[in-house]
């Protein structure tokens, strides 16, 4: 094996952190698919969580943005972070099962058509946006949660909003 077969196939993680839930299946010699988590690496100074906003608010959100976020088994313990980044396309496949209202979750899904093949698989239904947001203080958990954020957009007159949803229809529909 090359030196540069070897440094592309070499894991490194993007910051310091402990290992978590390690896929019990990995073995030398095991083969895995390319997008397949295989464990998952907690920093625990720097909390960050990832919520979804709908296209029509984009424009209301910007990086640098001050949020407050409160997981939701205690709505009183609210803290304060700002807004890391935000995705350029929507997303189509959620990061985590919990997400899917088909579970429980906030986020509907539809199912994908079986591609040549490809396994079913669930497509988030509406167009939302990943937020990346950077926690000023941890939350009291330990684990992966669910959590609700609160984004003080920027204001638009119902005018406005108006006139942007019935432009948008008119282009959408002459086909532009």
């Amino acid at each position: 094996m090359s030196v540069d077969e070897l440094a592309r196939l070499t894991l490194r993680a993007p910051f310091d952190g402990e290992l978590h839930d390690v896929d019990h299946g990995l073995a030398p010699g095991v083969w895995v698919k390319p997008r397949e988590p295989l464990a998952i690496l907690v920093d625990r100074k720097a909390w960050v969580i990832e919520a979804f906003i709908a296209e029509a608010d984009l424009d209301r959100v910007a990086v640098g943005q001050a949020v407050r976020a409160r997981l939701l088994s205690d709505p009183m313990a609210w803290t304060g972070g700002h807004i890391e980044a935000i995705d350029v396309s929507r997303t189509l496949a959620l990061p985590s099962p919990m997400l899917d209202a088909t579970n429980g979750g906030p986020i509907a899904t539809v199912t994908e058509a079986a591609r040549e093949g490809k396994e079913r698989s669930q497509v988030v239904r509406d167009a939302l946006f990943r937020v990346r947001i950077a926690l000023d203080q941890p939350l009291p958990t330990n684990q992966v949660s669910t959590v609700r954020v609160s984004i003080e957009g920027k204001t638009e007159s119902i005018a406005s909003k108006a006139f942007r949803q019935m432009a948008s229809i008119f282009i959408r529909e002459s086909g532009f």
